[in-house]
Parts: structure tokens; C-alpha cells; sequence
């Protein structure tokens, strides 16, 4: 989920790329999981369906439902460029604090 909403902040915040294009540009990158559910949520997008009930269908990454939550009330309220750069920051203390929390419980040892 992290990488996932790394490269879509990259390109579709910071590089002002409309979201379809986002998907599809991420879509043929190499990286596996990213690569598929990039794929999987250009096709549903592009079958009607919204941003985040493509996620919530994604079979590749487990988005949780706080993310998902996020991504609906952007898209009702039009702030999905501000939306994905918060969950960009978020995955990223989510991650930060893990590793603190790994090398807490590992230093004893």
C-alpha cells in the first residue's frame, strides 16, 4: 500500500497527472503487486466505477478501510490531490513507527 500510494502521489500530485493516466503509466511499471493493482484500478475506473470502490475491490493490495474512507470523502468533496498526499505521509509514519516499535522489542536482545 505504501509504494502503491507513493507512486500515485508522485505522479498524480507532485507531477499534476490526471488520475486515469496516473493508473495507467503505474500500470507498466515493474513492480509486481503495484503493477496489478494499478492494472486492476484502471480497468474498474474505466468500467465506471469509483476510485474507491476500486480499491475496496482490489484483490493485489490490501487497502484498510480508513484509507478507503479517506478516498470517498475526497471524492465527494473534491480534495482527492490534498487526500492522497496525506495518505502518502500517513503510510509513511505508519511504516516509521513500525520499525521504531521492531527495534524497541528487538534491543534487549
Amino acid at each position: 500500500m505504501e509504494k502503491f500510494t507513493r507512486e500515485l502521489c508522485d505522479l498524480y500530485v507532485n507531477k499534476n497527472v490526471p488520475l486515469e493516466e496516473s493508473l495507467r503509466l503505474m500500470a507498466n511499471k515493474p513492480y509486481g503487486s503495484v503493477k496489478k493493482a494499478a492494472l486492476h484500478i484502471y480497468s474498474s475506473i474505466g468500467n465506471g466505477d469509483l476510485f474507491s470502490n476500486s480499491l475496496r475491490t482490489c484483490p493485489n493490495i490490501n487497502f484498510d478501510d480508513v484509507y478507503i474512507n479517506f478516498v470517498l470523502l475526497a471524492e465527494k468533496s473534491g480534495n482527492l490531490r490534498t487526500t492522497i498526499q496525506y495518505l502518502d505521509k500517513r503510510c509513511q509514519r505508519f511504516r516509521e513507527n513500525r520499525e521504531k516499535l521492531i527495534g524497541s522489542v528487538l534491543y534487549p536482545v
